[in-house]
């Protein structure tokens, strides 16, 4: 799915951002989540929830399963809520470029 990054996106994004960065009920792998994510990334939703079925519960990395994991909130595009250990979070700044607030 190709996203444009015209006004209204920004918008929308800035929105979502907003939403989950001040509401603490927001927390990644809800079924709005996982809703969000096969739109943007299918094959990332797929391994994400197999992650989850095989921990047994969901407090886990989004992205290895590690147990010990914090919520942070992607800065950039698409402004979901993630789960995050230490070293995915490590990871993902310093090979992808990515940024996180923590939630």
């Amino acid at each position: 799915m190709e996203i444009s990054g015209g006004p209204i996106y920004s918008i929308g994004r800035y929105v979502c951002y907003t939403y989950a960065r001040y509401n603490p009920s927001v927390d990644a792998h809800t079924p709005e989540w996982f809703d969000a994510l096969r739109r943007l990334d299918p094959e990332q939703a797929a391994m994400t929830a197999q992650i989850i079925k095989l921990a047994g519960h969901s407090d886990v990395c989004s992205i290895c399963g590690e147990p010990r994991s914090k919520p942070y909130i992607m800065v950039a595009e698409p402004a979901l809520p993630i789960r995050l250990c230490d070293d995915c979070l490590r990871i993902q700044k310093e090979m992808h470029g990515a940024s996180f607030d923590p939630l």
